[in-house]
């Protein structure tokens, strides 16, 4: 597997958390298993030793440091695995902080139409203002921008709308 396809860093930022989990409990089985057998070797060595007849505790050795160095390998694998995963939630949680904080500021003034419909300049009359609710659309997560885009003007709304 390739440094791109490892990490899943050719993937959106979710499926690639998603993807990092799944890889990650596969290696915590494996894991267990390594060490279940591990376990299990030095049982057999105790009773090796225990009892001649039945074996040479010396012939599980090269078996023994072969499984170890495999629990070894996999502990390395699920830690840069968990760094991946951690890098991604961080990212995520970024964004999606810096998304929630854009929904509190984002403000629509009203009030500056007179009943009459005419637009009105009176800056008193823009008490009435209300935070829109973000509406999450199907593209919200390959949204990979870590700075916001600089603003290139101002303007303000007449009536209330849907952005």
């Amino acid at each position: 597997m390739g440094p791109s396809l490892e990490d899943f860093s050719h993937l959106p930022p979710e499926q690639r958390r998603k993807k990092l989990q799944q890889r990650i409990d596969e290696l915590n089985r494996e894991l267990q298993k390594e060490i279940d057998q591990k376990e299990a070797l030095n049982k057999m060595k105790d009773v090796y030793e225990k009892s001649p007849q039945m074996g040479d505790p010396s012939s599980l050795q090269p078996k023994i440091a072969e499984t170890m160095s495999n629990i070894e390998k996999l502990r390395m694998e699920i830690h840069k695995n968990e760094a991946w995963l951690s890098e991604v939630e961080g990212k995520v949680s970024q964004r999606s902080e810096r998304r929630h904080s854009a929904e509190a500021n984002h403000l629509v003034a009203q009030g500056r139409e007179s009943p009459e419909g005419s637009y009105t300049e009176d800056a008193n009359q823009e008490g009435r203002i209300q935070p829109q609710p973000h509406v999450h659309s199907e593209f919200d997560e390959f949204d990979d921008d870590d700075d916001p885009l600089p603003a290139i003007g101002h303007c303000k709304a007449l009536y209330p709308f849907d952005g």
